[in-house]
């Protein structure tokens, strides 16, 4: 027999199982009900926005990506979407794994490399939720936001530091990934 069959047919098992465990306990009948009475523009509407997400972080990551090797966007945006899948149905985001094991079997990169372009993502993701709350902290500042303001500061001296980190040790790990500054920096 085909190994690829095998593959495909585990694959299948596989996803019909964490699915079945996914909607054991789940009243369909409400699912279904909350379905038919969605808003279809609502729902057309954030799949767009989820879309143009996806699509920007495929960009972003094909650029960081770019010091290391030079990947074509489809090809980025595949390996993200396979990661991505997988972190919605598996735990502890192994996902990311599966995407820097996905990036190292189609195009040769090494997994190395590509766990670090992924940090360098996930820690640009911390940015920009800590951004986003800082501005939602200006856009709504009726009631007193003493706390949520110490979670933007604290959040974001948490991501300069390790920025600064990341940044002050590029020599001790992959060089073309961490010498790599952005076109504003150099000089």
């Amino acid at each position: 027999m085909n190994i690829r069959i095998i593959q495909i047919v585990v694959g299948l098992a596989c996803t019909l199982f964490f699915m079945a465990l996914a909607l054991y306990r789940v009243p369909l009948e409400a699912v279904g009900a909350a379905i038919a009475s969605a808003n279809p523009i609502f729902i057309v509407a954030a799949m767009s926005v989820y879309a143009v997400n996806l699509s920007l972080r495929a960009w972003r990551w094909q650029i960081i990506l770019r010091p290391v090797a030079v990947i074509s966007y489809s090809a980025v945006a595949r390996a993200l979407l396979v990661g991505y899948g997988l972190n919605t149905i598996m735990p502890a985001r192994l996902g990311e794994l599966f995407r820097a094991e996905f990036v190292n079997i189609k195009f040769g990169l090494s997994r190395a490399s590509t766990l670090s372009s992924i940090v360098v993502e996930r820690l640009f993701d911390g940015l920009t939720v800590v951004g986003c709350l800082g501005f939602g902290l200006l856009l709504g500042t009726k009631q007193n936001p003493a706390a949520l303001i110490d979670v933007v500061l604290i959040g974001g001296a948490l991501l300069g530091v390790i920025f600064l980190a990341a940044y002050t040790w590029r020599d001790r790990g992959h060089p073309a990934l961490l010498r790599a500054r952005p076109a504003c920096l150099r000089s």
